[in-house]
């Protein structure tokens, strides 16, 4: 028998199980091309230029410090503009809250990223 005192193995110890995105932004136009944002289905993800105060920063001028929110719902991710000063966008048509569906673009200042199914 082992001593008391002795740390458990690593094989008895329960492994961490990576979580996989629900969806991704992918920057198509911007600073940051290329650049990949995981969205969970579990947690908002507030984007913008304010690196104390969101989730997912956008190096881009035209960009609100908090410029628009990914809320995640029963019936997918919801895009909802926090006031930003020049305006969130879907597809080129503004929006205030739009529900992202497959391929949409979604444009933040002078930054494009593409919403997908992760």
């Amino acid at each position: 028998l082992a001593p008391e005192n002795e740390a458990p193995t690593l094989a008895s110890q329960p492994r961490p199980h990576p979580v996989a995105p629900a969806a991704r932004l992918i920057v198509r136009q911007g600073q940051q091309l290329g650049r990949q944002i995981e969205l969970s289905a579990h947690q908002p993800v507030v984007l913008g230029r304010d690196p104390f105060r969101v989730d997912a920063l956008l190096d881009d001028p035209a960009v609100s410090g908090r410029h628009a929110r990914i809320q995640p719902t029963p019936a997918g991710f919801l895009l909802e503009d926090l006031g930003s000063t020049n305006g969130s966008f879907v597809n080129d048509q503004p929006v205030h809250q739009h529900l992202l569906t497959e391929g949409d673009e979604v444009r933040l200042g002078a930054t494009t990223l593409l919403f997908t199914a992760a």
